[in-house]
């Protein structure tokens, strides 16, 4: 998974604006440290598909998170906003942090080489499916499309 982590990558948000905080450089990184695995899409990280070790970094990472403080205060992008602003501002979740490429684990069902399904990607997001009601569709397509290993 080492080869697949983004390093010394800026953080996007708002359509693809990019902020000026950027993933660790690979020498800085120890990847036995990186606990949290996600992807960003145009609008920045992507919480709809992530990957999560159990850790103590992990348990309180997530207690923060899910704070009030948080939940409760009107961003925009709701969690994603949320998960944006720890890391991005906070340079010691942001070192147990792993960004890879949007089509590893959370492309969505249509969309460039960058976040559009192909053959062979391990998941599909159905990222706004229930605003053109094509939820239904949209399942029983990627579900024809299976292939049993």
């Amino acid at each position: 998974m080492d080869q697949a982590i983004q390093y010394d990558t800026p953080f996007k948000c708002c359509n693809g604006k990019k902020k000026d905080v950027w993933t660790f450089p690979k020498s800085e990184v120890n990847i036995s440290d990186v606990d949290f695995l996600i992807a960003q899409d145009h609008n920045g990280l992507n919480a709809g598909s992530f990957f999560i070790r159990r850790s103590m970094f992990t348990k309180e990472f997530i207690d923060v998170w899910r704070d009030p403080m948080f939940v409760e205060r009107k961003w925009e992008g709701k969690e994603q906003d949320a998960l944006l602003h720890l890391m991005t501002n906070h340079a010691a979740y942001r070192q147990h942090l792993g960004m890879v490429s949007q089509r590893y684990f959370n492309a969505y069902p249509v969309g460039g080489s960058e976040m559009g399904w192909k053959s062979g990607d391990l998941v599909v997001h159905f990222a706004g499916c229930w605003v053109q009601k094509k939820c239904q569709v949209q399942w029983e397509d990627f579900w024809n499309r299976r292939v049993i290993a």
